[in-house]
């Protein structure tokens, strides 16, 4: 005979931690969820900011205005191979970091300086 165990806490209790989120939740949809929708809302339209004509919707005509510039599939190229040789670069970074490390200990324990090294 197996035992059904119930919560035992209460609707007040449950409430009282949703009541304690909820302005994080809120926040958070506002100024992440609300920001995104809304650029996502710009960007298929042909507003500009410095103008004052009337806003029309263009649907993907950016999107695909922006792949066909040779300058953006350009930057993009270039975008690509530093986000790819970035860990390449930190690693180098380390090493050497790591051989000039070695080299200072080596002098100094040398030097006679051997507590400046521990």
């Amino acid at each position: 005979m197996s035992k059904i165990v119930k919560n035992k806490r209460s609707l007040s209790a449950r409430l009282g931690g949703l009541l304690f989120v909820l302005p994080s939740i809120l926040v958070v949809m506002i100024f992440v969820y609300g920001l995104i929708l809304w650029s996502v809302n710009v960007s298929l339209t042909n507003q500009n900011s410095g103008t004052k004509k009337a806003i029309e919707y263009v649907g993907l005509k950016n999107y695909t205005d922006l792949v066909a510039d040779e300058r953006f599939t350009h930057s993009l190229s270039n975008l690509r191979a530093r986000v790819f040789s970035a860990p390449f670069t930190y690693i180098q970074w380390q090493s050497h970091l790591l051989r000039w490390e070695q080299y200072l200990t080596g002098y100094l324990t040398q030097l006679g300086m051997k507590r400046l090294v521990d």
